[in-house]
């Protein structure tokens, strides 16, 4: 069960980074706003967290009931949430310090390199983690609504 989410997941990875392998992102708007990126990375960590901490007393409690397909499901959806969490700060963390010599240069706004070590397989990656422990959550929590109401 676990193989099947792991290479559908690779699938999509691959789907998003054969297009942009070689191409180069910004995580920043703009060569002088250094620090931009954390108002939207703000909103991603919160939604990520979130559906940790929704998914993964799901998963142990469908796991209580019994119900492989619907635990697994959610036990991804929070893995990959988590993942998500830390492999984005790792990202603008690394961003942060090709793009930006030194913490002077940024205070100042004066020295900024072209070089972006955002490239296309790690922008790819950020999206496949993101939008699939999203959709994985929404349709864990979906079929845990309809498995409760055929409970009753």
């Amino acid at each position: 069960m676990i193989f099947l989410f792991i290479l559908s997941f690779l699938l999509l990875w691959g789907c998003l980074a054969i297009p942009n392998w070689n191409k180069r992102f910004e995580m920043d708007w703009g060569y002088r706003n250094p620090g931009s990126f954390f108002a939207p990375f703000a909103i991603y960590r919160r939604m990520a967290w979130t559906i940790f901490a929704l998914s993964l007393p799901q998963a142990g409690a469908w796991a209580y009931a019994k119900s492989g397909f619907l635990a697994s499901l959610l036990l991804m959806a929070a893995i990959l949430a988590f993942l998500f969490n830390f492999w984005l700060t790792f990202c603008y963390e690394e961003y942060l310090h090709s793009k930006y010599v030194n913490a002077d240069a940024v205070r100042l706004g004066v020295v900024v390199t072209n070089y972006s070590s955002y490239v296309g397989w790690k922008y790819a990656l950020t999206l496949a983690l993101g939008l699939y422990s999203l959709f994985l959550f929404v349709v864990g929590t979906i079929a845990s609504v309809g498995a409760l109401a055929e409970l009753r």
